[in-house]
C-alpha cells in the first residue's frame, strides 16, 4: 500500500495492510450495487442508435417466467419469452447492468477481473450459447466522456490485466503531464488536489459513472415459448472501518 498522508484513504484502489488497524468488509451483491429486486436481472430488447443503446418495448414479446439464482459465486437467471404474434420476430436483446461508480464510492473488488467482460457474463438461447457483445461508456455529471478517457489509455473500468498492471496505471494517472491533467481536471474526470502521497506528491482521484451493457440478436419464434439464460459472477463492494465505527451498533446492523 503507498503510503497516504494523514488520514485520507485513497479509495478507487487495491490496498493491503496498513497502520490504521482498518477492517474490511464486503458485501456481496447481485450485480455492481446493491441488489434492488428483478429490476436490474431483466432483460429488454433495444436498438442501437447513433448515440448508444437505447431500450425499447416490443408489445409482442411477452416473459413468462424468470427464474433468478443468487449466490456470492454467481448470479443465474432464466427466462421463458413468449411470442404472441403470427410471425417470427428477430431483434436485439439489452442487459444493462448497474450504474458502477468510479471513485470514492467504488472500491469494487475487482482483483483478476477482465478490463471489459468484468463480470464473465454468458448467455445461451434454447441451451445454445449466444455470444454477446459489450457496450461500455463512461459519463461525468451526465456528460458522455468515454473518449476523453480513451484519449489518455484509461479503462473506464479502471480495471487493468497482468501482474502488476494496476500498480501501473496509478502511477501513470499520478504522472500525466500538465496538458492532459488540464483536460481531465476540466471535465471533472480526475483530480490531483485531495489526495496525497509521499512527499505530499499529488495522487489522481477518479470520479465518473460506468455503464456497461451486454446486448446480443435474438430471434422469438412466431407462437412459441423459448428459453434464455443468462449468469455473470457478482462483483463486491468494499469498505474500510476503524475498530471504533465497527463497534458502533448501527454500523453493525447496517453492514
Amino acid at each position: 500500500m503507498r503510503e497516504i498522508a494523514g488520514n485520507q484513504e485513497r479509495t478507487g484502489r487495491p490496498s493491503g495492510q496498513s497502520g490504521y488497524a482498518l477492517v474490511l468488509a464486503c458485501l456481496i451483491a447481485s450485480c455492481l450495487v446493491s441488489y434492488q429486486g428483478s429490476a436490474f436481472a431483466n432483460d429488454s430488447t433495444a436498438s442501437l442508435d447513433a448515440g448508444g443503446l437505447t431500450l425499447t418495448f416490443n408489445p409482442d414479446i411477452s416473459m413468462e417466467s424468470e427464474d433468478l439464482y443468487l449466490s456470492p459465486g454467481e448470479v443465474r437467471v432464466v427466462y421463458r419469452f413468449h411470442n404472441t404474434s403470427n410471425h417470427d420476430i428477430a431483434t436485439l436483446v439489452a442487459f444493462p447492468l448497474p450504474v458502477m461508480t468510479i471513485g470514492e464510492q467504488g472500491n469494487y473488488d475487482l482483483e483478476g477481473r477482465d478490463p471489459v467482460d468484468l463480470m464473465d457474463f454468458k448467455v445461451t438461447a434454447e441451451g445454445k450459447t449466444v455470444e454477446p457483445k459489450v457496450e461500455i461508456r463512461a459519463t461525468r455529471f451526465g456528460v458522455d466522456v468515454t473518449d476523453v478517457l480513451k484519449r489518455y489509455d484509461i479503462p473506464p473500468t479502471i480495471i487493468a490485466s497482468g501482474e502488476g498492471a494496476r500498480s501501473a496505471l496509478n502511477d501513470r494517472l499520478d504522472d500525466l503531464p500538465q496538458d492532459a491533467r488540464n483536460e481531465l481536471t476540466r471535465y471533472g474526470v480526475i483530480d490531483w488536489n485531495t489526495a496525497f502521497g509521499a512527499a505530499d506528491k499529488p495522487l489522481a482521484s477518479t470520479h465518473w459513472d460506468t455503464h456497461i451493457t451486454y446486448y446480443w440478436f435474438q430471434t422469438f419464434p412466431a407462437g412459441r415459448t423459448i428459453e434464455v439464460t443468462h449468469h455473470y459472477k457478482p462483483v463486491p463492494r468494499h469498505f474500510f472501518f476503524s475498530k471504533e465505527e465497527l463497534a458502533n451498533p448501527e454500523t453493525r446492523k447496517l453492514y
